[in-house]
Protein backbone atom coordinates (compact mmCIF):
# COMPACT_ATOMS: atom_id res chain seq x y z
CA UNK A 1 0.00 0.00 0.00
CA UNK A 2 1.10 3.52 -0.68
CA UNK A 3 1.76 6.05 2.05
CA UNK A 4 -1.36 8.03 1.11
CA UNK A 5 -3.64 5.02 1.55
CA UNK A 6 -2.07 4.27 4.94
CA UNK A 7 -2.64 7.89 6.02
CA UNK A 8 -6.28 7.78 4.92
CA UNK A 9 -6.88 4.51 6.78
CA UNK A 10 -5.23 5.94 9.90
CA UNK A 11 -7.31 9.13 9.76
CA UNK A 12 -10.58 7.23 9.21
CA UNK A 13 -9.75 4.88 12.09
CA UNK A 14 -8.97 7.80 14.40
CA UNK A 15 -12.21 9.62 13.46
CA UNK A 16 -14.32 6.49 14.06
CA UNK A 17 -12.60 5.92 17.40
CA UNK A 18 -13.26 9.52 18.48
CA UNK A 19 -16.89 9.28 17.39
CA UNK A 20 -17.33 6.15 19.50
CA UNK A 21 -15.76 7.88 22.53
CA UNK A 22 -18.05 10.91 22.15
CA UNK A 23 -21.11 8.67 21.78
CA UNK A 24 -20.26 6.69 24.92
CA UNK A 25 -19.54 9.85 26.89
CA UNK A 26 -22.86 11.46 25.93
CA UNK A 27 -24.77 8.23 26.57
CA UNK A 28 -23.24 7.88 30.03
CA UNK A 29 -24.28 11.42 31.07
CA UNK A 30 -27.83 11.20 29.72
CA UNK A 31 -30.68 11.12 32.23
CA UNK A 32 -32.83 8.19 31.23
CA UNK A 33 -36.59 8.39 31.73
CA UNK A 34 -38.89 5.50 32.51
CA UNK A 35 -41.21 4.27 29.78
CA UNK A 36 -44.99 4.69 29.96
CA UNK A 37 -45.61 1.22 31.39
CA UNK A 38 -43.98 2.03 34.75
CA UNK A 39 -46.59 2.56 37.46
CA UNK A 40 -46.06 4.28 40.82
CA UNK A 41 -43.12 5.65 42.74
CA UNK A 42 -41.60 2.30 43.62
CA UNK A 43 -40.28 1.78 40.11
CA UNK A 44 -38.86 5.31 40.12
CA UNK A 45 -37.10 4.69 43.39
CA UNK A 46 -35.64 1.42 42.19
CA UNK A 47 -34.59 2.93 38.88
CA UNK A 48 -32.87 5.92 40.53
CA UNK A 49 -31.36 3.90 43.38
CA UNK A 50 -33.84 5.38 45.86
CA UNK A 51 -32.69 8.97 45.36
CA UNK A 52 -36.07 10.37 44.40
CA UNK A 53 -38.84 12.50 45.90
CA UNK A 54 -41.95 14.36 44.76
CA UNK A 55 -43.37 17.64 46.06
CA UNK A 56 -46.58 19.05 44.57
CA UNK A 57 -46.12 18.81 40.78
CA UNK A 58 -42.31 18.64 40.82
CA UNK A 59 -40.15 15.53 41.01
CA UNK A 60 -36.63 15.82 42.46
CA UNK A 61 -33.99 13.19 41.87
CA UNK A 62 -30.24 12.62 42.04
CA UNK A 63 -28.50 11.33 38.92
CA UNK A 64 -26.03 8.60 39.84
CA UNK A 65 -24.32 8.99 36.45
CA UNK A 66 -23.60 12.70 37.15
CA UNK A 67 -21.94 12.44 40.58
CA UNK A 68 -25.43 12.48 42.16
CA UNK A 69 -26.25 16.00 40.95
CA UNK A 70 -29.77 17.10 41.92
CA UNK A 71 -32.33 17.51 39.11
CA UNK A 72 -35.97 18.53 39.02
CA UNK A 73 -38.74 18.02 36.49
CA UNK A 74 -42.52 18.02 36.21
CA UNK A 75 -44.46 14.79 36.69
CA UNK A 76 -44.92 14.41 32.93
CA UNK A 77 -41.08 14.32 32.59
CA UNK A 78 -40.89 17.76 30.95
CA UNK A 79 -38.52 20.63 31.72
CA UNK A 80 -35.67 18.69 33.29
CA UNK A 81 -33.40 21.11 35.13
Amino acid sequence: MSKEVKKIILIVTAVVFLMILVFLSVRQRTVRTNDGTVIGNLAGNLYNKGLFCEYEDTVYFANAYDNFALYSMYRDESEIK
